[in-house]
């Protein structure tokens, strides 16, 4: 008889520190991608902006792709988690004047307070067109995205609600890029909320 292979016991379970470090050494990495892009993203880059020794990114990460794809898995969970707050709070109807305040708030939020992890989603979003890991993830925010962003359209009365969704969700996107480029002074009063209203009130005309 052949001798018994051993079996690789299986790894501990994180501690709460470990959660923490490996939390910390993706933040980092956002915080790369931000100031010098995905490409960027190298285990010493990545180390020396979270603080930690070398082999604690390589710890944790076995090569510069899996550090890639779980920093952009960590940045679009907070994001797909706070689709699922909105959603749970959203009346059965609202006004499309209510959806644009609220939509260009959220908006204007992002952009003053997360500056670095917008810019890192967009980064992040076109480097998943070059990998399929980064583009499953990628997929599975859109996803959600256009969930919550077509009932919404259907609370404000939406007859066509999904290829309404779509369309607020592409110019979303576009005011997120243009803000990122280039600010616009009292952002939300004078582009945001005003465009919004403009396009909610042409997709679902009042009488």
């Amino acid at each position: 008889m052949g001798r018994r292979k051993k079996t690789k016991p299986a790894p501990a379970p994180p501690t709460d520190r470990g959660r923490a470090r490996r939390d910390a050494i993706l933040e980092a990495a956002i915080e790369v991608v931000a100031s010098k892009g995905a490409g960027a993203v190298t285990h010493r880059a990545v180390a020396a902006e979270a603080g930690v020794p070398l082999a604690a990114t390589t710890y944790y990460f076995s090569s510069k792709a899996e550090l890639l794809v779980e920093a952009f898995r960590h940045l679009t969970q907070d994001r797909m988690r706070a689709y699922d707050e909105a959603l749970s709070i959203l009346p059965e109807r609202m006004s499309a004047d209510v959806a644009a305040a609220a939509w260009a708030n959220a908006l204007a939020v992002n952009l003053r307070s997360e500056p670095a992890r917008v810019l890192s989603e967009f980064e992040m979003h076109l480097e998943a067109s070059r990998q399929p890991e980064l583009r499953l993830i990628h997929e599975a925010w859109e996803a959600k995205a256009m969930t919550y962003f077509t009932a919404g359209m259907k609370a404000i009365g939406s007859s066509t609600p999904e290829t309404d969704a779509a369309l607020v969700l592409s110019v979303l996107t576009g005011l997120e890029i243009g803000e990122i480029a280039s600010p616009t002074r009292h952002a939300e009063r004078d582009l945001l909320a005003p465009l919004l209203r403009r396009l909610l009130h042409a997709l679902v005309p009042t009488d």
